[in-house]
């Protein structure tokens, strides 16, 4: 088991939250196969992210990767190493950084 999915169901079962409860992301939904914008590719990417989010209604979100972390905080400079380990909210939604 990769070791971000296996914090991730560590979290699931620590919280002793159904997987349902909880949404695992990165902004990415696909890797892209070549070469691409990164900053019109997160504009891009993030009102389906927030649409998801809206549509699923999770208790928990679970950020993965300083990609989306970036995106969720609004902040270019945000990275997971710095802010891992403790809850923030996003969109209203309790919100832990793994990654």
């Amino acid at each position: 088991m990769p070791k971000t999915l296996f914090y991730a169901h560590s979290f699931v079962y620590k919280k002793r939250s159904p997987e349902s409860d909880i949404y695992l992301t990165y902004l990415l939904k696909c890797r892209p196969l070549r070469q691409y914008n990164k900053e019109e590719l997160r504009a891009f990417s993030k009102p389906f992210l927030i649409q998801q989010i809206k549509t699923i209604q999770p208790k928990f979100i679970v950020c993965l990767g300083d990609t989306v972390v970036q995106v969720m905080v609004d902040d270019k400079e945000a990275h997971v190493k710095n802010l891992r380990g403790s809850w923030h909210v996003v969109l209203g939604y309790s919100c832990i950084l793994i990654k």
